[in-house]
């Protein structure tokens, strides 16, 4: 995966450290609704093709997090948040 990462120039943001009090103000702060995490669509863990090639599609344009959902928990957990009209939906079909 790496050689993918570096040759569609993938930028990859995340935090590796911090401390427990930190992470416990970040889930306080998700609970409350001051931070909201931006998810741009969710794919069925079936559908782990379609997501991969529409993550490294530069012409996605998309902003946020693309979420795998197991198929078992799509309805309540990934169809509210599923990629209806994109190229990549009409594949998934």
């Amino acid at each position: 995966m790496w050689t993918r990462i570096y040759l569609y120039q993938v930028q990859i943001f995340g935090v590796s450290h911090g401390t427990r009090e930190e992470a416990e103000q970040l889930v306080a702060w998700i609970r409350s609704g001051e931070l909201k995490p931006v998810l741009h669509a969710a794919f069925k863990l079936s559908d782990l093709h379609a997501a991969e090639r529409y993550f490294v599609n530069r012409d996605s344009n998309y902003l946020g997090k693309i979420v795998l959902v197991p198929d078992a928990q799509w309805a309540s957990h990934g169809a509210p948040f599923a990629l209806e009209n994109s190229s990549a939906a009409q594949e998934r079909r």
